[in-house]
């Protein structure tokens, strides 16, 4: 079945790194089922993959079909009354409730008569009950209203045996956007409607998940207003082997050329942030490079510093709200020192030092201080008494591009030319780390090798699939020795394959099975080595698994294609023009790719 929610990384194959993730967040969901789970928060700042994750987790809860049923709910920066927000709500979980009995994704279900119907159809006695009941309910509104919908996950798990998943992204804004009642003005505000959950927290049979990319805010509503019902689960940024993995996928999928040293210093560069490296290869920067550290870098300062950058315009927004309920007098040059010298914490009296805030009471500046930490602005440090910056490299750039030349009547020209200095610092140590002869060092080219595959098979089924699709031919050699043009047949899998054959197993590492109206299979073996070239004993090699596989799918007609990253030595070619089997290199799959 295919994954209901649309993910927004694009790509199925483009979710990288979270594979440790993931298995802790379904494992935890079998806890559910026997009631063992407590509901969880999950914890990041922006740019790090939350939504990704927690959209991922729904989707595989949904398609294993299990006795856990994933509801998700997005909350939205909109001002929204209580009862338009019960309604949504309400009808968001009823029709995922249905989609997933149903084995259908059905959307939204905004009208009660429709969601009736499909309930009644699927003869779910409870849940038509519940929506009629919810109906009744619906002239009350108000704080009636709100707190049946919101108990219905944990109400029908206790009445039908289902178990529940309920996943809410950026919880935080419960407190920010719901008003009682129109007008959306201060005084209605329900600036506590978050603690609503102190009980439903606590459910076992329908656990909560919640999101926000504002840390300090969520951190501080779930200690002052849920207390002691949340485990915290800390998402960690990526490290630098999984962030040339969605380096090398990200550079197949917009037919982008990269490097591994450009790929390691966009790591350093964008602190891990997975969401800035997709920005800097969809950069619509006129002399885009990403196989220079350069090119990487002129790159990075257009979109984090070009008003038009995807970068700036994020956190730019971002800065402007949460500025706006700051008192900003003198908090612009807080978080700018803190962004410069984010190497450390400081006390608060170093802060008022070195911002030359002498005359500001203490207590003034903690509270101007934990609005920033509220806001994500700036990070808490161990105590109370200590502050630092909030550890994304980008923010601190962003930030520095916007705002000083206005605090400390610097030349825009002066601050990029300390960027770039920085930034060759970098380049330096990353230099000397590469040319190391360390075992960490050799553990690291050994990553780069397999990601440096993996990207071949992403470039692979890629290719595959668009000449497939699309009923397109290959020219006579873009085969490597086919003489004729070749259409391939209209496949309907291209994923990897194991079996089982003559006295072992075997993987193919992708496996194209056709249509059903189709005759053909396709078979490819991926080879990535940087120093050594396939030799005719890998093409044998190939030849045999391929036999094996014939044999095992009886009398299927099978073609092999193998392709080597670095190339075949001429024996290997010959012996694959003998057998009939087509060849890739790399530089082969990159014009076609």
């Amino acid at each position: 079945m295919e994954y209901p929610l649309k993910e927004r990384i694009g790509e199925r194959e483009l979710f990288t790194n979270r594979e440790k993730d993931l298995a802790y967040f379904l494992g935890w969901a079998r806890d559910i089922e026997r009631e063992a789970a407590l509901s969880n928060a999950l914890i990041s700042h922006r740019k790090v993959g939350k939504t990704t994750l927690i959209m991922r987790l729904y989707n595989e809860l949904f398609v294993r079909n299990g006795k856990v049923i994933p509801f998700f709910f997005e909350l939205k920066e909109d001002a929204r009354v209580m009862d338009d927000l019960s309604h949504i709500y309400y009808m968001s979980f009823i029709s995922q409730l249905l989609s997933f009995k149903k084995r259908q994704w059905l959307g939204i279900l905004y009208l009660p008569e429709e969601m009736l119907r499909v309930s009644t159809a699927l003869g779910l006695t409870h849940v038509t009950q519940d929506i009629k009941q919810w109906q009744g309910l619906v002239e009350v509104g108000g704080g009636v209203l709100w707190d049946f919908t919101r108990e219905a996950p944990h109400r029908l798990a206790e009445l039908t045996g289902d178990r529940f998943l309920v996943i809410i992204d950026e919880f935080q804004y419960f407190n920010q956007y719901i008003y009682r009642h129109w007008p959306a003005t201060p005084e209605n505000q329900a600036t506590t409607f978050a603690g609503n959950y102190l009980g439903t927290a606590e459910s076992k049979v329908a656990p909560m998940l919640i999101t926000g990319s504002q840390v300090g805010m969520l951190m501080k509503l779930i200690y002052r207003q849920l207390p002691k019902r949340f485990e915290f689960y800390f998402l960690e940024k990526f490290e630098a082997p999984d962030f040339l993995e969605l380096g090398y996928k990200l550079s197949a999928l917009y037919n982008i050329p990269t490097t591994d040293e450009c790929l390691l210093l966009a790591h350093r560069l964008l602190g891990g942030h997975a969401a800035y490296l997709r920005d800097v290869f969809r950069s619509k920067h006129p002399d885009k490079d990403l196989t220079t550290p350069e090119g990487l870098y002129q790159t990075f300062l257009f979109e984090a510093g070009n008003p038009q950058g995807r970068i700036r315009a994020g956190w730019e927004e971002y800065l402007e709200a949460a500025l706006d309920q700051i008192n900003q007098i003198h908090a612009k040059k807080i978080v700018l020192f803190l962004a410069k010298n984010r190497e450390r914490e400081w006390t608060r009296p170093e802060i008022k030092e070195h911002c030359g805030l002498s005359e500001m009471e203490d207590r003034e500046l903690q509270q101007k201080l934990q609005a920033l930490v509220a806001g994500d602005i700036i990070a808490q440090g161990r105590s109370n008494f200590s502050y630092q910056g909030l550890g994304d490299p980008t923010f601190d750039k962003v930030f520095r591009t916007i705002y000083e030349q206005e605090i400390e009547q610097t030349s825009f020209e002066a601050i990029q030319q300390n960027m770039i200095a920085e930034f060759e610092r970098t380049i330096q140590e990353l230099k000397t780390q590469l040319t190391a002869t360390t075992h960490e060092a050799n553990v690291l080219r050994g990553k780069l090798n397999q990601k440096q595959g993996e990207v071949g098979e992403l470039w692979i089924k890629s290719v595959l699939r668009r000449y497939s699709e699309r009923g397109r031919y290959f020219a006579p050699g873009e085969l490597g020795g086919n003489a004729e043009k070749i259409r391939l047949p209209r496949f309907h899998e291209i994923e990897a394959y194991t079996f089982t054959g003559p006295g072992r197993d075997y993987k193919v590492d992708i496996f194209c099975r056709p249509a059903p109206a189709e005759e053909w299979f396709l078979a490819v073996e991926v080879k990535n080595r940087h120093v050594q070239q396939v030799g005719i004993a890998d093409v044998e090699t190939f030849a045999n698994k391929l036999q094996a596989l014939q044999a095992h799918r009886a009398a299927v007609k099978l073609q092999g294609l193998f392709y080597s990253c670095n190339g075949f030595h001429e024996t290997a070619l010959a012996k694959l023009r003998e057998l009939g089997i087509w060849h890739w290199d790399f530089a082969a799959l990159g014009q076609l790719a």
